[in-house]
Parts: C-alpha cells; sequence; structure tokens
C-alpha cells in the first residue's frame, strides 16, 4: 500500500524498530587525533574515541555517524596503555579544557609531533618532511594560559547529577562566552 503525500502513516509499538547503539567490543585504540580524540578502527569502520589513550583496549559504543565515520565512548577499559597515566586536574574529563592529562607527557610530545608529519605529508604534499623532535616544556603541569568562561540561561550539570536521575533545577543567570587570556 503507498502513502499519499502529507498522509501521516501510523505504525503500531510492536512493528516499530528499536534502535541499539552499535558497540564494538575489544578495539585496541590507535594513534592521537585531533580534538581530543583517538582513532581506531573496528572492522571495516573508523572511529573517532574521546577520553582514550592510544594503546587502550576497549568497548566502544559508537555516539554518532559523520561523513563515513563513526564517533564513539569507551564504555569498558579492559586493558589500559601503557601510557595512560592518572590526571593532575582533579575536574579533568569534566570542564573539558584539557584533552591529553590521563596519556604521558612523553606520549603526548610523540603523538603531536606525528600529527605534524602527517599534516605536511597529507595537506602540504611533502614526503618524508624532516620535523625537529619537540622541545618539550620544563613544567607540564599547570601551565595553561587561557580560561574560558561559558555562561547560559541553564547551569552546568555534572555527570554524576544526570547519571543521578533526580529531578534537577537547571535554572541559572543569562550572561554570554568570554576569554581572559594570561601573558
Amino acid at each position: 500500500m503507498r502513502s499519499q503525500p502529507g498522509c501521516k502513516i501510523n505504525i503500531p509499538p510492536s512493528m516499530a524498530r528499536k534502535h541499539r547503539p552499535q558497540v564494538f567490543e575489544q578495539v585496541t585504540i590507535g594513534s592521537i587525533a585531533e580534538a581530543g580524540r583517538c582513532v581506531a578502527r573496528g572492522g571495516e569502520h573508523v572511529l573517532f574515541v574521546a577520553h582514550v589513550a592510544p594503546g587502550d583496549v576497549v568497548d566502544l559504543q559508537v555516539t554518532g555517524r559523520k561523513k563515513g565515520v563513526l564517533y564513539a565512548q569507551p564504555i569498558h577499559v579492559h586493558q589500559p596503555s601503557p601510557d595512560r597515566v592518572a590526571p593532575c586536574c582533579q575536574h579533568f574529563g569534566t570542564c573539558g579544557g584539557c584533552h591529553w592529562q590521563h596519556v604521558s607527557y612523553a606520549a603526548q610530545c610523540r603523538a603531536k609531533e606525528q600529527l605534524v608529519i602527517e599534516k605536511l605529508t597529507r595537506i602540504g604534499q611533502l614526503k618524508d618532511p624532516a620535523v625537529a623532535p619537540i622541545i618539550g616544556a620544563q613544567h607540564t603541569t599547570y601551565y595553561r594560559n587561557k580560561l574560558e568562561f561559558t555562561f547560559s540561561s541553564q547551569r552546568w550539570l555534572l555527570p554524576s547529577e544526570i547519571a543521578s536521575g533526580a529531578a534537577l533545577d537547571r535554572r541559572a543567570l543569562r550572561a554570554r562566552t568570554f576569554y581572559i587570556f594570561l601573558f
């Protein structure tokens, strides 16, 4: 039976397709990418995953799709990477300011050097670019010189508040985002 344009089709609940999130199990995380993510492969799929370290073996749940790639989040860590370290900031993972505190500083420098080489090769069309090793900072923590404040009509909810399932009051003051650079 064909439906006419503009007609609504009511599908009984028993016939409706139930969406099950796609899960990839025992995936080994590859290299660091941009925007606080790492690259992994799940079968024929390329996955961008946040909150993991290169070398982690994890189960992943797909959270989105865009232009032939999948975005995922870890749901279980089977084997942590040797490059994984404890973050030094109590707000890591909540505020979003530092993406790589859970990865050793030496591994961060190696990954950033590799990203530069990949960009020069892929975008710059250079073959085997000569790149000097990254010179690491003397102080590897508490060195950021940018603060970013975002304001909204709704207050920020912590992951623990969201997971509690309790009714939450999200009213807050209205304002705008502004930046402070410290030099």
